[in-house]
């Protein structure tokens, strides 16, 4: 059985915080955990499990959309680059975390995060619904650690500064996602490609979030 992330990550917190351990060194400690134990092979029920639900979810939202002339959208949605969606998450109280489901004890992205890219690019599509997406594939690992490195955080002084890296999880490339999107008509993989061009999530300028179709 896969490790529970909020359970980690609360255990975690409160034996840091007793013993005077700083977040730095909790959230390095949550993400290789999450990065070993949320190997692909290690969580196939997981993924079974969300498949399922997603399955279930999307018809039962196609039965009721069809009567209103609406069209289903149904990819798959590979990541390309490490992915960081809602990275203050209370699921995940660490300082760069990520969008995690209580429930399914998986990464997801919210509906929301997917809506607004597709509308900022898709003018001319208004009516849009768009489920959230969870991970219904996986090749080898979930989680892959990055780490970035804050400088000047206390201190501004050039030889004053105490740089400490920060390693925080994130989705690794090659995860595949479920991308169900209802509109009033079919909308073509290559717009929804041409949308989702500048990335998903977080730090999408430097190379973060980068998905394809």
């Amino acid at each position: 059985m896969a490790l529970n992330m909020t359970s980690l990550a609360i255990k975690t917190l409160i034996e840091f915080i007793e013993s005077d351990r700083t977040i730095e060194e909790a959230s390095k400690h949550i993400t290789l955990e999450l990065y070993k134990e949320f190997e692909c092979n290690k969580i196939k029920d997981l993924i079974n499990n969300v498949t399922t639900y997603v399955n279930i979810v999307s018809s039962y939202y196609n039965e009721i959309l069809s009567k209103r002339k609406y069209v289903s959208n149904t990819y798959i949605m590979t990541i390309k680059t490490p992915l960081l969606v809602h990275t203050h998450n209370p699921y995940m109280p660490i300082n760069i975390g990520l969008s995690w489901h209580p429930i399914f004890n998986l990464p997801y992205i919210p509906s929301t995060t997917i809506k607004g890219v597709l509308n900022r690019y898709l003018l001319d599509e208004k009516d849009l619904i768009i489920l959230d997406s969870f991970p219904v594939s996986c090749k080898f690992r979930l989680i892959v650690p990055q780490v970035i490195t804050p400088h000047y955080v206390n201190e501004f002084s050039e030889h004053k500064i105490n740089p400490t890296p920060l390693i925080f999880p994130a989705i690794a490339p090659g995860v595949g996602f479920n991308l169900t999107i209802f509109s009033k008509k079919k909308i073509e993989k290559e717009n929804i490609n041409k949308a989702l061009f500048y990335g998903l999530g977080a730090k999408t300028s430097i190379g973060y979030g980068v998905v394809e179709i």
